[in-house]
């Protein structure tokens, strides 16, 4: 039982770093498009914040993806530990 545990969790981590890929990355080239030019972190932030309406909604979508990931690694963590594995 831990092993299939620990399994499904890497198979879960590994669909949440393609869920990324497939859904945040083609919002921030959409972006970058626009722009003209490769936007680092800070400047997609503050685009967000000057009112961008895209960079808005990929600011919050990639929010949630972090807290959905974070929820995935504390529920391996705390399935690892109840079920030994």
């Amino acid at each position: 039982m831990p092993r299939s545990v620990t399994l499904f969790f890497a198979f879960a981590i590994a669909a949440w770093v393609a869920g990324g890929i497939v859904f945040l990355l083609p919002k921030k080239m959409r972006i970058m498009k626009r722009v003209g030019r490769v936007l680092t972190p800070v400047e997609l932030i503050e685009l967000a914040r000057r009112g961008d309406r895209e960079a808005r909604e990929l600011r919050r979508a990639a929010g949630w993806y972090a807290l959905a990931g974070t929820a995935i690694v504390l529920a391996a963590m705390l399935a690892r530990s109840v079920l030994g594995g």
